[in-house]
């Protein structure tokens, strides 16, 4: 017995020089350790003099560009180049708080709010989760550097990317946020022509760009073989574009494009890459068109029983949702599923507006369209006898008379004789017209 207690008393002496011992193993507590991170993390938000610029991915895939500007007392102020304006600064608070792991949370509502906001009437997400986006961060020390900071959202891990921004930016953001870098995101709207090219360094260059996925393409020829590249970008309060992933094009590095400039009476926009001045210029045709892609647009509809959404309806000739269907009673986004139902014998899709979220008006389109071997799709929709398009065939609720006229031009253009050829830029898919490039719709899931 009396070695049994020696025994016993010697383990509990050594569970506690071993608790002791992982407490102090780093010579700091657990506890310690994490105030030392937060006070860490707090410094160097506050301390960094160009400010931070952010690049925020939302579980729904939208890219938004923020620039952010931390105090010591917990204040931060912030633009954001994707909500309508966001070049508005506004100022929250913020605190640093060990929740299991260091988090940064933005407890007061601001531009990041609105991303998460659950109402899909705030930024056009789903009810109930809103564009599944997040105002509070978890930080890991080990997953950052010298360059960046990189937050995971706490809900719905949403990804926030923090880089240090330049003196000028903290200059330009104080002076007035992001109006001038905005000319650029316009830059789709502002030539009458879908595609546009420059040329850097004796070479063409064919650029085009998503604003709303806040994604471009450049494409050019390397001697007689097509090349393409893509990349995510985001604004910054000086002016500049700057691209997550830079482009390595015919040996020429592009990574960001400064000094925008826009000339209202020749009607372009220029800027500055590498320090050399471009001015893209309107053409009616792509340096090579995707053969396949108007079908790669389609099967994915069929594919995954999905469907492709358009907020913005034609633009025709320069002008924005061409026939008006944005201004139907509770219009949401166009749409065009693949294999929708039958009707009268003949397999169907299905072309047509979604109604306050939930409900969907959208006439019969012949499945699947034609595909031509020179990269076209065309479509064919499915009338009555009388071609009225009262007697239109129709899935979901009927939106009434006057609804479906105000719609019927918009269901003509898709069914143009010329058809379509198509744009992909990551998941998006634009189609053009391909005569002179100056129709064309955006769908994106």
């Amino acid at each position: 017995m009396k070695n049994y207690i020696t025994v016993l008393i010697l383990l509990l002496s050594l569970t506690a020089c071993r608790r002791d011992f992982d407490e102090t193993i780093f010579g700091e507590t657990p506890d310690a350790r994490l105030t030392k991170t937060l006070d860490s993390l707090q410094n160097r938000l506050a301390g960094e003099p160009g400010g931070w610029t952010g690049f925020l991915t939302t579980g729904t895939g939208l890219r938004a560009g923020f620039y952010f500007k931390f105090t010591q007392n917990n204040r931060v102020s912030m633009v954001s180049d994707v909500v309508t304006g966001g070049e508005t600064v506004k100022e929250s608070s913020y605190r640093l708080k060990a929740l299991q792991q260091p988090c940064l949370i933005f407890d007061t509502y601001s531009y990041l709010h609105i991303l998460a906001d659950p109402n899909g009437d705030v930024n056009g997400g789903t009810d109930g989760a809103g564009l599944q986006s997040d105002f509070e961060f978890a930080y890991d020390p080990s997953a950052n550097n010298r360059d960046s900071i990189v937050l995971t959202g706490r809900m719905h891990n949403s990804r926030l990317v923090l880089r240090p921004g330049t003196r000028t930016d903290g200059e330009a953001f104080d002076a007035g946020g992001l109006s001038n870098a905005q000319v650029f995101d316009s830059l789709p709207k502002r030539y009458l022509n879908y595609f546009k090219r420059f040329t850097l360094g004796g070479n063409t260059y064919e650029l085009v760009v998503n604003r709303r996925k806040k994604s471009l393409k450049v494409a050019w020829m390397e001697g007689a073989v097509y090349k393409e590249a893509m990349s995510y970008y985001m604004t910054t309060p000086s002016g500049n574009v700057q691209l997550i992933s830079p482009v390595d094009a015919n040996g020429i590095k592009i990574s960001v494009f400064t000094d925008m400039r826009w000339d209202n009476a020749a009607v372009s926009l220029s800027f500055a890459i590498n320090g050399e001045r471009v001015t893209p210029v309107g053409f009616t045709r792509p340096l090579q068109v995707d053969l396949t892609a108007p079908r790669r647009w389609w099967q994915t509809s069929k594919d995954e029983d999905t469907y492709w959404v358009s907020a913005t309806g034609f633009r025709v000739n320069g002008v924005d949702d061409a026939y008006g269907v944005s201004r139907l009673a509770g219009y949401t986004a166009l749409m065009y599923g693949a294999e929708w139902g039958t009707v009268r014998g003949t397999t169907t899709d299905c072309f047509g507006y979604i109604r306050n979220r939930t409900q969907l008006f959208a006439p019969a389109v012949v499945s699947p369209p034609s595909f031509g071997n020179d990269g076209r799709v065309m479509f064919t929709r499915v009338l009555g006898a009388s071609g009225d398009p009262a007697t239109f065939s129709f899935f979901g609720t009927n939106p009434g008379q006057a609804a479906i006229n105000t719609f019927f031009p918009a269901v003509t253009k898709l069914a143009d004789a010329q058809g379509y050829i198509a744009v992909q830029i990551y998941d998006t898919y634009d189609l053009v017209d391909p005569v002179n490039a100056t129709s064309w719709v955006s769908w994106e899931r």
